[in-house]
C-alpha cells in the first residue's frame, strides 16, 4: 500500500502538469487570426480594391459571410460562398489555383483564416480584402442588395 500512495501521487502530478501545458496552448479567436495573419502572403485594403476595379482590374470576390450577413449588403459582382462550404466549393469557383482572387468577409477575420487554409491547399495567391466588407462600407464605396 505504501507504494501505491507515490505511484498514484505522482501520477496525479504529471497528469495535472499535462493539463496545464494543454491548457497553455489554447488561443482565443484573435490569437489566432492574429497568428494566421501574419502567414498570410497578399493583402488588399479597400481603397486599392476600388482604384483597380475603376481601371477595369478583373477579380473574382468571394464573399465569406454568412447569408444574414450578405443580405444586409454586399461588394458589387461578388459571388457568395459561406465561409463553411468554400473550402469544398473553391475548385468550383477558382479553377486556376495560380489566379489572383479577393475573399472577404464582414470585418477581414474569417477572411484572413480563409487566405491562409487556402493558401496551405495550394492556391497561389488568394488575397484578404482587409477589414473585410466594413471597411468597404465605410469608405462608402457601393453596395448591392438582394
Amino acid at each position: 500500500m505504501k507504494r501505491k500512495i507515490p505511484v498514484i501521487l505522482l501520477v496525479f502530478v504529471l497528469t495535472l502538469g499535462i493539463s496545464f501545458s494543454v491548457a497553455a496552448e489554447v488561443m482565443d479567436g484573435g490569437a489566432l487570426v492574429d497568428e494566421l495573419s501574419e502567414e498570410v502572403e497578399r493583402e488588399m485594403d479597400a481603397q486599392d480594391l476600388q482604384m483597380d476595379l475603376d481601371v477595369g482590374e478583373e477579380y473574382i470576390i468571394l464573399d465569406v459571410r454568412s447569408t444574414a450577413e450578405r443580405e444586409e449588403g454586399y461588394i458589387p459582382g461578388s459571388e457568395y460562398v459561406n465561409f463553411g462550404q468554400l473550402f469544398f466549393q473553391i475548385g468550383d469557383l477558382v479553377e486556376d489555383p495560380e489566379q489572383e482572387f479577393i475573399v472577404a468577409c464582414q470585418s477581414g477575420a474569417r477572411s484572413v483564416i480563409a487566405v491562409k487554409l487556402l493558401q496551405d491547399m495550394g492556391y497561389e495567391n488568394p488575397i484578404n480584402l482587409e477589414g473585410g466588407f466594413m471597411a468597404w462600407e465605410d469608405a462608402g464605396f457601393e453596395v448591392e442588395t438582394p
